[in-house]
């Protein structure tokens, strides 16, 4: 279910912790060096930071961030799973180029960075700097900055750019940021006259509700 109940949310933050704690277990002296050749992963859990509770949006507690469609999926269409493809299938560690852009340290990785912003395995904080003309959004990851300019127009479709080309405006209290034309390097699920719509709202003294709609 998408929406989940109070019992559910215990159960699986109470799995989450015995992971957390199994996972920052210290590596036992004798257990000599990895396999060569094999996954050499890291010494324990201590630079992540998955999170400990489950995603709660408009107060309800919930098994994925997706709204629509219901079934809480995100939709690829048959040309989208091409693209993919044939993305990945340039991806090699021959050199620089074929690496992907977050290993690279050009891109927040797993679109941590935006636009969406999605949670990551650490490094998930944010800095917001409001002033009358632009907003600035500061990621922890990769420090990738978004300047995003209010009541503007977008730029020429000739330039795309790492983030996409975003502008803002307000309705009443939600800012509202449209985004598009970004970076072929950057996106794979979406094609280049894709938008990504953003609505930023205060929900409490601490929580800010983001609400986010891909159209392609």
């Amino acid at each position: 279910p998408l929406s989940l109940s109070p019992e559910q949310v215990a159960t699986m933050e109470g799995q989450r912790l015995q992971q957390e704690v199994s996972a920052n277990s210290r590596t036992a002296p004798e257990s000599g060096a990895p396999e060569a050749g094999g996954n050499i992963g890291g010494y324990n859990a201590f630079w992540l930071d998955r999170g400990m509770r489950v995603g709660v949006v408009n107060g309800e507690a919930r098994s994925s961030w997706i709204t629509d469609p219901p079934n809480g999926k995100m939709p690829v269409s048959e040309q989208g799973k091409a693209r993919i493809a044939k993305i990945m299938s340039t991806r090699n560690e021959d050199g620089p180029e074929g690496m992907n852009p977050a290993d690279r340290c050009l891109i927040g990785s797993r679109g941590s960075g935006g636009p969406p912003m999605l949670n990551n395995i650490y490094n998930n904080t944010y800095q917001i700097v409001q002033t009358p003309d632009a907003v600035m959004i500061l990621t922890e990851m990769i420090h990738d900055v978004r300047i995003i300019p209010i009541g503007k127009t977008h730029g020429p479709s000739e330039i795309p750019k790492w983030g996409g080309d975003s502008v803002g405006w307000y309705e009443g209290d939600t800012l509202v940021v449209e985004t598009v034309n970004a970076h072929p390097g950057q996106r794979s699920y979406i094609s280049p006259s894709g938008k990504v719509t953003e609505r930023f709202s205060r929900w409490s003294d601490g929580q800010v509700l983001y609400r986010f709609t891909v159209e392609d």
